[in-house]
């Protein structure tokens, strides 16, 4: 098949702009661990609150605002401050305590996924450092990328895969994809960053998708001051 000298040339354009996956370099996995540590040090001297609405077939089901600090020991305590009124139960003892089940088991059900997702977003130090020495990372050829992707799998469960976008001059994550399992159905979590005036990164939103409950948990990150 002849290819004419226009269509050869967006070819080429094309395959100089695909992105190439490498083993991560050492300088930037060891550049991009430093600056995690620094920003997770940085965080620890801001309050701030957290919006977290729980969302079934597409319909807010509830929502809690919390502020949020860190303790002495670096743990993330978080204490109520506002959200709708639980739904009203049913009338009648049988029909009350069927209901009060059900809430309990959705409402330990969101809990185990918000759990779920803080495991992957508060990686150990030494877990995070396996991580990125067996990653592959990803940067667009030809040009000064706007991000660099760094790609990791079995990082908690086996079958797992954790992306990351970096700013490649801040080091900085810019969002994260995880791909996991509750049990033995799908998870998808995804966490969009951004940065505070002069300040560190902090992860503005998180959404957990449970496709096979059609449930999601969003949680938006706001009013942060020292």
């Amino acid at each position: 098949m002849r290819i004419e000298g226009d269509t050869r040339t967006r070819l080429l354009a094309v395959a100089m702009t695909a992105p190439a996956a490498i083993p991560a370099s050492a300088q930037v996995g060891d550049r991009f661990l430093q600056v995690q540590r620094e920003n997770a040090l940085a965080l620890r001297k801001y309050q701030w609150k957290s919006r977290v609405e729980v969302r079934r077939e597409g319909e807010t089901s509830g929502v809690q605002i919390f502020l949020m600090r860190h303790g002495v020991d670096g743990s993330v305590q978080k204490t109520p401050i506002g959200g709708t009124p639980p739904p009203d139960r049913p009338r009648g003892p049988l029909k009350k305590k069927i209901a009060e089940k059900k809430v309990k088991a959705y409402q330990e059900l969101v809990k185990e996924l918000s759990g779920l997702a803080q495991a992957y977003a508060s990686l150990p130090p030494d877990r995070m450092q396996a991580l990125v020495a067996g990653a592959t990372m990803t940067t667009p050829l030809g040009a000064a990328p706007d991000y660099v992707q760094i790609q990791a799998r079995n990082v908690l469960q086996q079958g797992d895969s954790l992306t990351l976008w970096i700013d490649p001059g801040t080091h900085r994550q810019q969002r994260v994809e995880v791909r996991t399992f509750l049990e033995t159905r799908a998870v998808a979590i995804v966490s969009e960053f951004r940065s505070l005036p002069g300040g560190p990164s902090y992860a503005a939103r998180t959404i957990v998708d449970y496709p096979s409950e059609s449930l999601q948990v969003i949680t938006d990150s706001y009013d942060y001051e020292l």
